[in-house]
């Protein structure tokens, strides 16, 4: 093999490397392939956080007086985030949520 061949043939079998923060189309598009992986485990989790969350929660060491923060990373429009929040609300009166999620759709579906 020649030199200019072994190039060509590293170039295509390279990853794309890069942030997907700074890259909104790439992040879009790995998020996608996310969700085709974790179809069937996106309804398992919810499922399990449905039944188990309340029960975390309630174990929780924290008096049911004081506020409760809460830090969501990579939220999504707060599906999951939704169902904790609704067991953490029935045992403390404040709770301050703070959500870390790049896509901008999300964030203002997780608003509503």
């Amino acid at each position: 093999m020649e030199e200019g061949e072994i190039e060509e043939q590293q170039e295509v079998t390279q990853p794309r490397v890069g942030s997907l923060h700074s890259d909104a189309e790439r992040y879009l598009e790995a998020y996608q392939v996310f969700l085709e992986k974790c179809e069937s485990e996106e309804e398992t989790t919810k499922r399990w956080l449905q039944e188990e969350g309340p029960g975390l929660v309630a174990r929780c060491k924290i008096p049911a007086k004081t506020s409760f923060n809460v830090l969501g990373m990579g939220s999504g429009a707060g599906h999951f985030d939704a169902i904790i929040l609704h067991a953490v609300l029935e045992k403390y009166g404040q709770v301050f949520c703070r959500v870390v999620e790049p896509r901008e759709e999300d964030i203002d579906q997780l608003k509503k």
